[in-house]
């Protein structure tokens, strides 16, 4: 499944976008269920593919999802880990040492 973002020049408007948004963005703009597949359509209402990035995955932290960047020309997702709390660590998040 694609996920898509509204994009004015190089800054992220809405995101994730979809083709509600897209309705509700134009009202009087008539739109198939495929308007966003096709390349031509998104770029003429300003909104770009999103490409998946692999969630990263870390022990003892949370992994965030974050406004997608532009990297030569195309928009990725971007991910951010911060440290878990205390209460939040389970017990894959705490490495174990044999005595």
């Amino acid at each position: 499944m694609s996920i898509y973002a509204k994009v004015e020049g190089n800054t992220v408007i809405k995101y994730p976008y979809g083709l509600i948004d897209l309705k509700n963005d134009n009202p009087n703009v008539s739109f198939t269920s495929e308007a966003l597949s096709k390349e031509e359509s998104r770029c003429s209402f300003g909104v770009t593919e999103v490409i998946e990035v692999e969630k990263p995955i870390k022990a003892g932290w949370k992994t965030v999802e974050e406004t997608p960047t532009l990297s030569n020309g195309v928009w990725s997702q971007n991910w951010n880990h911060s440290a878990k709390s205390m209460d939040e660590l389970v017990d894959g998040d705490v490495l174990k040492v044999d005595e």
